[in-house]
């Protein structure tokens, strides 16, 4: 097998390039190193997406319509896919037991999602404060999803101490294995302890 290839100037703007150098392995796999971490392209082409509550937020019991925490939803109608590529979860107070966190899923296809308490989203490219473009996806610290949700993940690592915030940060990576396609929404719950958290999430926006 025969490659060739071209090395140009990283750099980012109108167009992105990047230089890699790739090799053939003894089992005939190909090797190939880069110069950016994993998202960087991703993020200088514009297509990561990211929000953040500003404080710690209570996070809602059991599994239903009306969502606390943290919530990423794609619009109807939106033209993109929206694919979550990292959580972080900080505990902001003690929890009286064990407070078992996991994700939810919803999708409706025509209902949008009631933004109670809208979070500003923002590129990954960070420039001006202003909102993204609401088609890269809407977040919320509270919001109300058009159908009721069902656990589709366990955020391992949950706090377990009574009295206390052990593990003080969660980190959860998605690793491309979901997607919201336009009416789906994703967001965080508790199963029966609450806990607040400050929480953030970055995902890639592309167009279907």
């Amino acid at each position: 097998m025969n490659l060739q290839g071209d090395i140009s100037p990283l750099t980012y703007g109108a167009v992105t390039q990047q230089q890699v150098t790739a090799m053939m392995g003894r089992f005939k796999e190909l090797g190939m190193s880069q110069v950016l971490p994993a998202h960087a392209l991703s993020m200088l082409n514009d297509y990561v997406y990211h929000a953040c509550t500003q404080a710690g937020v209570a996070i809602a019991a059991a599994l239903g319509t009306v969502v606390t925490g943290f919530c990423l939803s794609n619009a109807p109608g939106s033209g993109r896919v929206l694919i979550p590529l990292e959580a972080i979860v900080v505990p902001t107070t003690a929890p009286v037991g064990i407070a078992s966190m996991g994700w939810g899923y919803s999708y409706h296809a025509s209902t949008l999602v009631a933004h109670t308490t809208p979070l500003v989203v923002r590129p990954g490219l960070l420039g001006a404060l202003a909102a993204a473009d609401p088609k890269h996806g809407l977040a919320d610290s509270a919001a109300t999803v058009p159908a009721t949700q069902v656990a589709i993940r366990p955020i391992g690592g949950s706090p377990v101490a009574t009295g206390s915030i052990s593990p003080p940060a969660i980190v959860y990576g998605f690793d491309g294995m979901i997607a919201l396609q336009p009416g789906g929404s994703i967001s965080t719950f508790v199963l029966t302890t609450a806990i607040s958290a400050m929480i953030a999430m970055a995902w890639l926006s592309l167009p279907l």
